[in-house]
Protein backbone atom coordinates (compact mmCIF):
# COMPACT_ATOMS: atom_id res chain seq x y z
CA UNK A 1 0.00 0.00 0.00
CA UNK A 2 1.38 3.28 -0.99
CA UNK A 3 2.36 5.61 1.76
CA UNK A 4 0.80 8.99 1.68
CA UNK A 5 3.16 11.73 2.61
CA UNK A 6 1.18 14.73 3.57
CA UNK A 7 2.07 17.76 5.56
CA UNK A 8 -0.67 18.63 7.99
CA UNK A 9 -1.26 21.23 10.58
CA UNK A 10 -2.63 20.79 14.07
CA UNK A 11 -6.13 21.72 12.93
CA UNK A 12 -6.30 18.97 10.27
CA UNK A 13 -4.84 16.33 12.53
CA UNK A 14 -8.25 15.13 13.91
CA UNK A 15 -9.76 14.56 10.45
CA UNK A 16 -7.19 12.05 9.35
CA UNK A 17 -8.29 8.48 9.66
CA UNK A 18 -6.22 6.20 11.76
CA UNK A 19 -5.76 3.74 8.95
CA UNK A 20 -4.02 6.34 6.81
CA UNK A 21 -0.31 6.26 7.19
CA UNK A 22 0.91 9.76 7.24
CA UNK A 23 3.98 11.71 8.21
CA UNK A 24 3.07 14.25 10.80
CA UNK A 25 5.22 17.31 11.09
CA UNK A 26 5.02 18.66 14.57
CA UNK A 27 6.01 22.31 15.04
CA UNK A 28 8.67 22.53 17.68
CA UNK A 29 7.90 24.91 20.50
CA UNK A 30 10.05 27.99 20.56
CA UNK A 31 12.81 28.04 23.15
CA UNK A 32 12.21 30.48 25.86
CA UNK A 33 14.74 33.18 26.22
CA UNK A 34 15.52 33.93 29.80
CA UNK A 35 15.88 37.67 30.39
CA UNK A 36 16.81 39.50 33.47
CA UNK A 37 13.70 40.23 35.43
CA UNK A 38 14.68 43.82 35.73
CA UNK A 39 15.88 44.19 32.14
CA UNK A 40 13.04 46.39 31.01
CA UNK A 41 13.07 48.40 34.14
CA UNK A 42 16.82 48.91 34.05
CA UNK A 43 16.74 49.92 30.40
CA UNK A 44 19.72 47.65 29.87
CA UNK A 45 19.50 47.48 26.11
CA UNK A 46 22.36 45.07 25.84
CA UNK A 47 20.44 42.49 27.85
CA UNK A 48 17.04 43.35 26.38
CA UNK A 49 18.14 42.79 22.80
CA UNK A 50 20.79 40.21 23.62
CA UNK A 51 23.62 42.44 22.43
CA UNK A 52 26.85 40.91 23.52
CA UNK A 53 29.25 43.41 24.99
CA UNK A 54 32.69 43.54 23.47
CA UNK A 55 35.26 42.15 25.87
CA UNK A 56 37.12 44.70 27.95
CA UNK A 57 40.64 45.27 26.70
CA UNK A 58 43.00 45.59 29.60
CA UNK A 59 45.47 48.45 29.38
CA UNK A 60 48.87 47.12 28.53
CA UNK A 61 51.39 47.54 31.28
CA UNK A 62 54.00 48.69 28.76
CA UNK A 63 51.91 51.55 27.39
CA UNK A 64 53.89 54.86 27.58
CA UNK A 65 52.67 57.56 29.90
CA UNK A 66 51.96 61.08 28.76
CA UNK A 67 55.10 62.26 30.50
CA UNK A 68 57.30 59.71 28.73
CA UNK A 69 55.78 60.58 25.36
CA UNK A 70 56.38 64.31 25.94
CA UNK A 71 59.98 63.72 27.03
CA UNK A 72 60.75 61.55 24.00
CA UNK A 73 59.07 64.07 21.70
CA UNK A 74 61.17 66.94 23.06
CA UNK A 75 64.42 64.95 22.91
CA UNK A 76 63.66 63.97 19.32
CA UNK A 77 63.08 67.62 18.43
CA UNK A 78 66.35 68.63 20.09
CA UNK A 79 68.22 65.95 18.15
CA UNK A 80 66.74 67.33 14.95
CA UNK A 81 67.93 70.82 15.91
CA UNK A 82 71.40 69.44 16.62
CA UNK A 83 71.50 68.00 13.13
CA UNK A 84 70.31 71.30 11.63
CA UNK A 85 73.01 73.19 13.50
CA UNK A 86 75.66 70.71 12.39
CA UNK A 87 74.56 71.13 8.79
CA UNK A 88 74.51 74.92 9.14
CA UNK A 89 77.97 74.87 10.74
CA UNK A 90 79.40 72.63 8.02
CA UNK A 91 77.69 74.33 5.09
CA UNK A 92 78.07 77.96 6.09
CA UNK A 93 80.48 78.57 8.97
CA UNK A 94 83.20 76.01 8.25
CA UNK A 95 83.11 76.44 4.50
CA UNK A 96 82.66 80.20 4.84
CA UNK A 97 85.63 80.52 7.18
CA UNK A 98 87.75 78.36 4.91
CA UNK A 99 86.84 80.59 1.96
CA UNK A 100 87.77 83.65 4.04
CA UNK A 101 91.13 82.16 5.02
CA UNK A 102 91.87 81.42 1.39
CA UNK A 103 90.93 85.00 0.49
CA UNK A 104 93.35 86.31 3.13
CA UNK A 105 96.03 84.01 1.73
CA UNK A 106 95.46 85.53 -1.72
CA UNK A 107 95.69 89.07 -0.31
CA UNK A 108 98.86 88.07 1.52
CA UNK A 109 100.32 86.65 -1.66
CA UNK A 110 99.47 89.82 -3.60
CA UNK A 111 101.05 91.98 -0.88
CA UNK A 112 104.29 90.00 -1.00
CA UNK A 113 104.34 90.34 -4.78
CA UNK A 114 103.66 94.08 -4.53
CA UNK A 115 106.59 94.49 -2.14
CA UNK A 116 108.94 93.06 -4.78
CA UNK A 117 107.40 94.84 -7.76
CA UNK A 118 109.47 97.33 -9.75
CA UNK A 119 106.34 99.43 -10.13
CA UNK A 120 105.38 99.46 -6.47
CA UNK A 121 105.06 103.24 -6.31
CA UNK A 122 102.79 103.45 -9.35
CA UNK A 123 100.58 100.62 -8.06
CA UNK A 124 100.35 102.25 -4.64
CA UNK A 125 99.30 105.56 -6.13
CA UNK A 126 96.65 103.99 -8.33
CA UNK A 127 95.14 102.02 -5.43
CA UNK A 128 95.15 105.12 -3.19
CA UNK A 129 93.42 107.17 -5.88
CA UNK A 130 90.66 104.58 -6.22
CA UNK A 131 90.18 104.43 -2.44
CA UNK A 132 90.09 108.22 -2.29
CA UNK A 133 87.13 108.29 -4.68
CA UNK A 134 85.36 105.94 -2.26
CA UNK A 135 86.02 108.26 0.66
CA UNK A 136 88.64 105.97 2.22
CA UNK A 137 91.75 107.77 3.43
CA UNK A 138 95.09 106.03 2.97
CA UNK A 139 98.47 107.56 3.69
CA UNK A 140 101.32 107.37 1.21
CA UNK A 141 103.36 105.34 3.72
CA UNK A 142 100.60 102.80 4.37
CA UNK A 143 102.05 99.25 4.38
CA UNK A 144 101.29 97.04 1.40
CA UNK A 145 99.23 94.61 3.49
CA UNK A 146 97.02 97.33 4.94
CA UNK A 147 96.58 99.00 1.57
CA UNK A 148 95.46 95.82 -0.16
CA UNK A 149 93.16 94.83 2.70
CA UNK A 150 91.46 98.22 2.63
CA UNK A 151 91.14 98.03 -1.13
CA UNK A 152 89.45 94.62 -0.91
CA UNK A 153 87.32 95.20 2.19
CA UNK A 154 86.34 98.79 1.49
CA UNK A 155 85.02 101.10 4.18
CA UNK A 156 84.60 98.41 6.86
CA UNK A 157 87.39 99.67 9.12
CA UNK A 158 86.94 97.11 11.87
CA UNK A 159 87.14 94.20 9.46
CA UNK A 160 90.10 95.74 7.66
CA UNK A 161 91.92 96.13 10.97
CA UNK A 162 91.26 92.51 11.99
CA UNK A 163 92.42 91.13 8.65
CA UNK A 164 95.51 93.34 8.63
CA UNK A 165 96.53 92.07 12.06
CA UNK A 166 96.36 88.47 10.91
CA UNK A 167 98.44 89.18 7.83
CA UNK A 168 101.02 91.11 9.86
CA UNK A 169 101.38 88.13 12.20
CA UNK A 170 101.84 85.87 9.18
CA UNK A 171 104.48 88.24 7.83
CA UNK A 172 106.34 88.35 11.17
CA UNK A 173 106.33 84.56 11.39
CA UNK A 174 107.57 84.24 7.81
CA UNK A 175 104.65 82.16 6.57
CA UNK A 176 104.29 81.30 2.91
CA UNK A 177 100.93 82.28 1.31
CA UNK A 178 99.95 78.63 0.76
CA UNK A 179 100.45 77.97 4.48
CA UNK A 180 98.25 80.79 5.74
CA UNK A 181 94.80 79.17 5.46
CA UNK A 182 95.85 76.06 7.38
CA UNK A 183 97.75 78.22 9.87
CA UNK A 184 94.62 80.23 10.72
CA UNK A 185 92.51 77.06 11.01
CA UNK A 186 95.10 75.36 13.19
CA UNK A 187 95.19 78.28 15.61
CA UNK A 188 91.41 78.33 15.99
CA UNK A 189 90.44 81.07 13.58
CA UNK A 190 90.89 84.82 13.34
CA UNK A 191 89.19 85.61 16.65
CA UNK A 192 91.27 83.10 18.58
CA UNK A 193 94.52 84.42 17.09
CA UNK A 194 93.52 87.96 18.06
CA UNK A 195 92.78 86.89 21.66
CA UNK A 196 96.07 85.03 22.04
CA UNK A 197 98.08 87.88 20.56
CA UNK A 198 96.23 90.45 22.70
CA UNK A 199 96.92 88.44 25.86
CA UNK A 200 100.57 88.13 24.90
CA UNK A 201 100.88 91.88 24.28
CA UNK A 202 99.06 92.65 27.53
CA UNK A 203 101.38 90.34 29.41
CA UNK A 204 104.43 91.96 27.84
CA UNK A 205 103.07 95.40 28.61
CA UNK A 206 102.25 94.30 32.14
CA UNK A 207 105.77 92.99 32.65
CA UNK A 208 107.17 96.19 31.20
CA UNK A 209 105.03 98.38 33.46
CA UNK A 210 105.84 96.23 36.50
CA UNK A 211 109.57 96.49 35.87
CA UNK A 212 109.35 100.25 35.26
CA UNK A 213 107.37 100.68 38.47
CA UNK A 214 109.92 98.67 40.41
CA UNK A 215 112.86 100.67 39.03
CA UNK A 216 111.10 103.94 39.84
CA UNK A 217 110.34 102.80 43.38
CA UNK A 218 114.01 101.91 43.85
CA UNK A 219 114.95 105.42 42.77
CA UNK A 220 112.37 106.88 45.14
CA UNK A 221 113.69 104.84 48.07
CA UNK A 222 117.27 105.92 47.40
CA UNK A 223 116.24 109.59 47.28
CA UNK A 224 114.10 109.29 50.40
CA UNK A 225 117.19 108.64 52.58
CA UNK A 226 118.11 112.30 52.09
CA UNK A 227 114.64 113.54 52.87
CA UNK A 228 114.69 112.28 56.48
CA UNK A 229 115.47 114.83 59.16
CA UNK A 230 117.02 112.13 61.34
CA UNK A 231 118.64 109.53 59.11
CA UNK A 232 119.83 106.38 60.84
CA UNK A 233 123.48 105.79 60.15
CA UNK A 234 125.66 103.06 61.60
CA UNK A 235 128.94 101.28 61.01
CA UNK A 236 128.55 97.55 60.35
CA UNK A 237 131.76 95.72 61.10
CA UNK A 238 130.66 92.23 60.11
CA UNK A 239 130.86 90.77 56.64
CA UNK A 240 127.86 91.15 54.34
CA UNK A 241 126.61 87.70 53.37
CA UNK A 242 126.31 87.41 49.61
CA UNK A 243 123.62 85.09 48.31
CA UNK A 244 123.58 83.36 44.90
CA UNK A 245 127.29 83.89 44.37
CA UNK A 246 127.20 81.91 41.14
CA UNK A 247 124.75 84.46 39.72
CA UNK A 248 126.50 87.60 40.88
CA UNK A 249 127.00 89.26 37.51
CA UNK A 250 126.76 92.98 36.91
CA UNK A 251 123.11 92.72 35.97
CA UNK A 252 122.48 90.65 39.10
CA UNK A 253 124.12 93.14 41.49
CA UNK A 254 121.79 94.26 44.25
CA UNK A 255 120.98 97.92 44.90
CA UNK A 256 120.47 97.61 48.65
CA UNK A 257 121.92 95.71 51.59
CA UNK A 258 119.34 93.96 53.74
CA UNK A 259 119.89 93.82 57.50
CA UNK A 260 118.27 91.35 59.85
CA UNK A 261 117.56 92.95 63.23
CA UNK A 262 115.90 91.96 66.50
CA UNK A 263 114.08 94.30 68.84
CA UNK A 264 115.32 94.52 72.43
CA UNK A 265 112.30 95.47 74.53
CA UNK A 266 114.29 96.23 77.67
CA UNK A 267 116.62 98.72 76.02
CA UNK A 268 114.06 99.75 73.37
CA UNK A 269 116.58 99.39 70.58
CA UNK A 270 117.03 97.25 67.49
CA UNK A 271 120.05 94.97 67.44
CA UNK A 272 121.43 94.11 64.01
CA UNK A 273 122.12 90.42 63.66
CA UNK A 274 123.42 90.13 60.10
CA UNK A 275 123.70 91.91 56.77
CA UNK A 276 122.77 90.39 53.40
CA UNK A 277 123.36 91.02 49.73
CA UNK A 278 120.44 89.15 48.15
CA UNK A 279 121.34 89.81 44.53
CA UNK A 280 119.03 91.50 42.03
CA UNK A 281 116.49 88.69 41.63
CA UNK A 282 115.78 88.08 45.33
CA UNK A 283 116.02 91.79 46.12
CA UNK A 284 113.36 92.54 43.51
CA UNK A 285 111.09 89.92 45.07
CA UNK A 286 111.52 91.53 48.47
CA UNK A 287 110.93 95.04 47.13
CA UNK A 288 107.78 93.96 45.31
CA UNK A 289 106.42 92.78 48.63
CA UNK A 290 107.47 95.98 50.40
CA UNK A 291 105.90 98.31 47.81
CA UNK A 292 102.81 96.18 47.11
CA UNK A 293 100.52 98.83 48.64
CA UNK A 294 102.16 101.71 46.79
CA UNK A 295 100.38 103.21 43.80
CA UNK A 296 100.55 101.28 40.55
CA UNK A 297 100.21 104.45 38.49
CA UNK A 298 103.65 104.95 36.94
CA UNK A 299 102.92 108.58 36.05
CA UNK A 300 102.17 109.38 39.70
CA UNK A 301 105.39 107.72 40.83
CA UNK A 302 107.35 109.77 38.29
CA UNK A 303 105.67 112.97 39.46
CA UNK A 304 106.44 112.07 43.07
CA UNK A 305 110.11 111.52 42.24
CA UNK A 306 110.37 114.89 40.47
CA UNK A 307 108.78 116.66 43.45
CA UNK A 308 111.15 114.89 45.83
CA UNK A 309 114.17 115.92 43.75
CA UNK A 310 112.98 119.52 43.72
CA UNK A 311 112.60 119.42 47.50
CA UNK A 312 116.08 117.98 48.03
CA UNK A 313 117.61 120.66 45.83
CA UNK A 314 115.58 123.52 47.31
CA UNK A 315 116.29 122.48 50.91
CA UNK A 316 119.97 121.76 50.13
CA UNK A 317 119.76 118.31 51.63
CA UNK A 318 122.29 116.79 49.21
CA UNK A 319 125.85 117.55 48.16
CA UNK A 320 126.11 120.44 45.64
CA UNK A 321 127.45 118.19 42.89
CA UNK A 322 124.58 115.77 43.46
CA UNK A 323 122.16 118.69 43.49
CA UNK A 324 123.35 119.74 40.03
CA UNK A 325 122.78 116.23 38.73
CA UNK A 326 119.25 116.28 40.17
CA UNK A 327 118.56 119.65 38.53
CA UNK A 328 119.54 118.20 35.15
CA UNK A 329 117.23 115.24 35.71
CA UNK A 330 114.38 117.56 36.63
CA UNK A 331 114.84 119.54 33.40
CA UNK A 332 114.80 116.38 31.28
CA UNK A 333 111.62 115.14 32.92
CA UNK A 334 109.72 118.39 32.35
Amino acid sequence: MATLAKEVTNESFASVTVTDKVNVLVEQPKQKVHHSKNAANDNNFNDLFEICESPQVKESSDRKSKREIEVEKTVTLCNQLVEKHRKYNDDYIVRGNQALYELLADIYKAALALEKSDYKYEIHKKLRDVLKTQGIKVQSNTPDLTLLVKYVVGSDRKRATNYSRILKIALLEGLAPEELANYISRRGGIGQIHDVEADSIAKQMGQKVTKERLDLMKEYLILSQWASDKPVEFQFDQDIMRHSMQKQTRSETATFAVFLADYDEQKDVYRVISGHDLGRTYEDCLLRFIIKNATGDVSKIKAGIVNLKKRLVAEKRVHPNYAKALEEQIKKSS
